[in-house]
């Protein structure tokens, strides 16, 4: 009998440290709501209408392009559609590491599918047609491999384009003589960037979960309002100094686009690269040199290019981009301390018969893109 507990007595422990880490994450997903009920002005009421709204936001958020999940990992979810405000009232805790476990079994799947595709010369004989984003999730893994290729195809045939136009190329149904040596090296740095963005969704396993964690913390605070954000330790230090009034910055930041591109979405007014005058809104980042190195875009995560462009401190980065015209050009940028007032939302009381508020917002926002079966108001409306 000795022999036979001593197994148990070895496996116990462990089972209560991971009991311990669910019930850890499950405490600050209810601490997060409590404080948005001790605080925010209208709370939210968790009923199966906000269950709903976190499922739908949820899902968007980890599989916004309908590459990972099928329909039926969706038929899988969908029963905990309208309880997850059970969940929210302290009954339960299975939808997060449902949802999780199935995704990273879906990322693992499209790194297999990226690997093998191209690996080997893509056939564009047969005419295809893809609409992007996909509408639907795939009915079934053999439909989301097809899902996988329509959508490296169409990157490769881009990639292949912008080779040639960048020449002065002009394409034709004649293919040029070196078409299959471009075919070959822009189907490897599509290869290498895809993988790369697969292994750092994947990361290690214990990363991988704390940061779905945060995500599904802000979606819970997204619920309440757009304003309402969930923020650990490191990107509360981040944002705080976003929101500052002055900083050390080149003046640009970046989004992805989606061809999977990081391309300039905004040029600070007054900034070094706004003041420049070679740099515009769209042009697609290709290079940062930052203290003497020069990182290739492609080989790094969205992170770590905003930190290339802050690392230098007071000195200067270079940015290599491709323009809206395939042209490609090196702009060296001064880390100026700069002036942010027009990123700070301003309030004014103006006195009177009738007392009038005026607030001066940076930016408007909407929700509609957030879902078609999603209704939302604007900021305005929120104000």
């Amino acid at each position: 009998m000795k022999k036979k507990l001593l197994p148990i007595l070895l496996i116990f422990p462990f089972l209560v440290f991971a009991q311990q880490k669910k019930d850890a994450f499950r405490s600050k997903a209810l601490m997060v709501k409590r404080f948005m009920e001790l605080n925010h002005y209208r709370p939210l009421q968790w009923n199966d209408s906000a269950s709903i709204l976190l499922y739908n936001k949820w899902i968007l958020q980890i599989d916004k392009e309908k590459l990972f999940f099928t329909q039926k990992d969706i038929i899988s979810l969908a029963d905990f559609k309208n309880r997850l405000d059970e969940e929210m009232n302290g009954k339960g805790w299975l939808f997060f590491n449902t949802s999780t476990n199935l995704l990273s079994v879906g990322i693992k799947k499209a790194d297999s599918i990226v690997n093998s595709f191209l690996s080997q010369p893509i056939d564009f004989s047969k005419p295809e047609n893809t609409e992007w984003p996909y509408k639907n999730f795939a009915s079934n893994n053999i439909e989301l491999v097809k899902y996988w290729q329509r959508y490296l195809k169409w990157q490769l045939l881009d990639k292949i384009s912008n080779h040639y136009l960048s020449k002065g190329i002009k394409l034709t149904s004649l293919l040029p003589a070196d078409f299959l040596k471009v075919e070959q090296e822009e189907r490897l740095k599509i290869k290498k960037k895809e993988s790369f963005y697969l292994q750092l969704l994947l990361q290690t396993p214990q990363d991988f979960i704390n940061e779905k964690q945060g995500e599904y913390l802000n979606a819970i605070a997204w619920c309440y309002d757009p304003h309402s954000n969930y923020f650990n330790t490191k990107e509360n230090e981040e944002f705080s100094a976003q929101v500052s009034a002055k900083e050390f910055s080149a003046g640009l930041s970046f989004t992805e686009n989606e061809k999977g591109d990081k391309a300039i979405d905004y040029l600070q007014p007054g900034g070094s690269a706004w003041k420049s005058g070679q740099l515009h809104k769209g042009d697609i980042l290709l290079k940062v040199k930052a203290n003497g190195k020069e990182n290739d875009i492609e080989d790094v995560s969205e992170a770590e290019v905003a930190s290339l462009l802050q690392s230098a401190g007071s000195g200067e980065v270079e940015v290599t981009v491709r323009t809206a015209a395939d042209e490609v050009k090196t702009v060296k940028l001064a880390q100026e301390k700069i002036n942010s007032d027009e990123g700070i939302v301003k309030s004014y009381l103006v006195k009177g018969k009738n007392n009038i508020g005026y607030i001066n917002l940076p930016g408007f926002y909407s929700r509609e893109e957030d879902g078609a079966d999603i209704k939302y108001d604007g900021c305005a409306n929120d104000v």
